[in-house]
């Protein structure tokens, strides 16, 4: 299943995908009275999610992409392959790792609040 160029370079659509899905997760965050921790971090934390988000969806096309170009044996499409796959991992990377902090805060926060309710729920 070859994959057309357009469907691998950057587009508004893949932006506004991003900002959608980064919004929704902070509407979903605000919604549960989340931490109190800096509304930046969440926004930040909100936009990390977002970005990951859309970026699998690439990383899919692209190893297909990057099959499909073996199979072929072309070896330039390979390699040009193989670096833009670098670069999204990079991507992928540099946001997985800005998100550990708040996502742990987030995490504990959550936890938290369902030990509360289990609290209440048992009396």
């Amino acid at each position: 299943m070859k994959k057309s160029t357009d469907e691998l370079n950057p587009s508004k659509n893949v932006a506004t995908e991003s900002a959608n899905v980064a919004h929704e997760f902070l509407s979903c965050f605000q919604k549960m009275e989340s931490p109190d921790f800096q509304e930046s971090s969440l926004s930040d934390m909100c936009v990390d999610l977002g970005d990951i988000w859309t970026s699998q969806k690439k990383l899919a096309t692209q190893l297909q992409k990057l099959m499909d170009d073996v199979q072929a044996k072309s070896y330039r499409d390979l390699a040009n392959g193989l670096v833009d796959l670098r670069i999204s991992l990079e991507h992928i990377t540099w946001h997985s790792n800005r998100i550990l902090e708040p996502m742990i805060k987030t995490a504990e926060f959550a936890y938290k609040q369902h030990e509360s309710r289990q609290t209440k729920n048992s009396k």
